[in-house]
């Protein structure tokens, strides 16, 4: 079956920036069938946005681990996902986020290391900026060496150290220590590196580089992506919707009704970025869209696209009809499976896949629950699938066949204005080809904006 995809230019320019993604991924297949350091892909500097020492260095490429230990200092822990480690570090005296990826040689594909150059030859206003981005494949010797490093400055500073020099071998107080053992949940010291379980993951504890590499599961023969993007103060949308940030709008707040209207703007314009330079981004969820504080919004906040570890481009069309994308594969990740349109869920995602995903999320936002938690399938008076009514959670196993059959619909939740809901429902046509760009999408949610919220701009 042919899928469309609705790039709107398929040459992946990028003005003045001179990054492309085609290069950028050619270089990466260079990287998988050479393994040697000597092989380099670069995006081109950028200036504009970016801290003044990012044109200085423009170290884009294969590099060894021991340089990029170098890169960033003074991290912190942020957050952790299925594939992938977040800290917060000090870059060029900026501070910045610095995501590490690993993986395995059993499981490696060129396609798995696009991240970097993508999202490095990707740059707008509502598109988390990359500022750097470094590849190696990972050596025994230069893991030892960059933990012997990270144990010479711990001495130096005389807060703690490992017990023997072999990579892997950690201290019971260490981080890693606490985690293997579960923490110790009778200590209640808060200046305890340790601390009760988990407590270092909510506090923001600091992390060596051999910590950080540990918890990516990095080994000997591993690729390992490091990522160097602007830091967003304000953390990611999940977390806001968790905090019940749109709660009011089910009840008539205007506030907080633009605020809920203007965020999946904000999306809508990063993804609208995304799709006119053919990329698909393959996991629009509010785990991947980060906040940064802005002094210009009414909100306090702009937010802006992430996450581009799924992500694909958008491939030419045939005479035959367009063809779908090719994704680096289809996550397990229990959070954002719910979030995954159809088609994407049985293997062929297209550009109107992340107009789905659009949608789930408003939903997300809306509701403040996970999609499809307060919805069981119910079957028709003629044993078709029919509309769903409120009740005990589908479990997450069962979500992509009832999403795929149709089996698992949502249903336009209380409150929810009837042309938003209309919007919504659009983009969540089970047949993809008839979902709306999200350039007619951001055009509607402008409407409700003046509309709803008397605000025009």
């Amino acid at each position: 079956m042919h899928l469309l995809h609705q790039a709107h230019n398929g040459n992946f320019s990028y003005g003045e920036s001179g990054a492309t993604a085609e290069a950028a991924l050619a270089g990466t297949a260079s990287l998988a069938t050479t393994l040697d350091s000597s092989v380099t892909f670069r995006a081109r500097d950028r200036s504009n946005g970016a801290p003044a020492a990012a044109v200085q260095r423009g170290s884009s490429g294969v590099s060894r681990l021991a340089e990029m230990r170098a890169q960033a200092s003074h991290l912190v822990s942020l957050s952790r996902g299925a594939r992938a480690l977040v800290v917060r570090g000090v870059w060029h005296e900026a501070t910045v986020a610095v995501k590490l990826n690993c993986i395995r040689p059993n499981y490696f594909r060129p396609d798995l290391l696009l991240e970097g150059p993508l999202s490095k030859s990707l740059r707008a206003p509502n598109v988390v900026e990359t500022f750097d981005y470094s590849v190696t494949q990972l050596t025994l010797e230069e893991m030892r060496e960059v933990q012997a490093a990270d144990d010479a400055l711990a001495n130096d500073r005389g807060r703690y150290s490992r017990a023997s020099s072999g990579w892997g071998l950690l201290r019971e107080d260490s981080l890693l220590g606490c985690m293997a053992t579960g923490g110790h949940p009778d200590v209640h010291d808060p200046d305890d590196f340790c601390g009760p379980a988990n407590a270092h993951q909510e506090a923001g504890y600091p992390l060596t580089y051999s910590d950080a590499l540990a918890l990516v599961g990095a080994a000997p023969g591993g690729f390992l992506t490091q990522i160097i993007m602007e830091f967003c103060d304000q953390g990611s949308l999940s977390d806001h919707v968790a905090r019940g940030a749109y709660g009011q709008a089910a009840l008539g707040n205007r506030v907080a009704l633009f605020g809920y209207l203007r965020t999946l703007h904000d999306v809508a314009a990063g993804m609208s970025y995304l799709h006119s330079n053919g990329v698909v981004h393959g996991a629009l969820f509010p785990a991947n869209i980060l906040l940064c504080s802005s002094r210009g919004d009414s909100r306090g906040y702009v937010a802006k696209v992430s996450g581009f570890g799924m992500s694909g481009l958008a491939s030419s069309p045939s005479r035959g009809g367009p063809l779908p994308v090719a994704l680096p594969g289809i996550s397990n990740d229990p959070w954002l499976v719910p979030f995954l349109a159809p088609e994407q869920l049985e293997g062929a995602a297209v550009q109107a896949s992340d107009v789905w995903s659009f949608a789930v999320m408003a939903h997300n936002m809306w509701t403040g629950v996970e999609p499809y938690s307060l919805l069981v399938p119910a079957v028709g008076p003629d044993g078709s699938p029919a509309l769903l009514a409120y009740g005990p959670r589908c479990h997450v196993s069962n979500v992509p066949a009832g999403v795929c059959d149709g089996s698992l619909r949502l249903t336009p939740p209380g409150g929810m204005p009837k042309p938003l809901w209309r919007m919504l429902g659009a983009c969540l046509q089970h047949d993809w080809r008839r979902r709306p760009a999200f350039p007619q999408v951001r055009a509607v949610l402008r409407e409700l904006e003046a509309s709803l919220c008397g605000v025009k701009e």
